[in-house]
């Protein structure tokens, strides 16, 4: 069986869809009648996108890009990921509580903590049948 080769994205690619995420977030935050801090953020995600194209030099900047492909940034990719996922159930869960002791009901924090749940129970079953 021949390896699979991994083509890294294109430098442009990742600093472009970053910044273009904060269109549809102006949008909605003008449709909301919030067009002050729709501005706010898509000013951050033009900034962030700018950081991401210009700052080369960084071995994370390169990883966010994705101009990185050895089993290195590899590993550090699925570390971050990992990471990133606990913290927000952490945060979720916490939300959660936080609803619950309010007297809320919690109902969008739960649903989300129960994709997540799905998600991962999905990811696993698929990767254990890949595997």
């Amino acid at each position: 069986m021949e390896a699979e080769t991994r083509r890294p994205l294109p430098e442009w690619v990742v600093p472009l869809l970053v910044g273009a995420t904060g269109l549809p977030t102006f949008a909605a935050f003008w449709i909301g009648g919030r067009p002050d801090l729709g501005a706010l953020w898509l000013g951050a995600s033009v900034m962030l996108s700018i950081v991401l194209a210009v700052g080369g030099r960084s071995d994370t900047t390169r990883t966010l890009r994705g101009g990185e492909d050895d089993e290195r940034a590899l590993l550090h990719e699925y570390q971050a990921t990992t990471a990133t996922a606990i913290v927000l159930v952490v945060a979720l869960w916490g939300l959660f509580l936080a609803d619950g002791i309010r007297g809320e009901n919690g109902l969008v924090y739960g649903v989300l903590l129960l994709v997540a749940e799905a998600a991962h129970l999905i990811a696993l079953a698929v990767l254990n049948r890949i595997r």
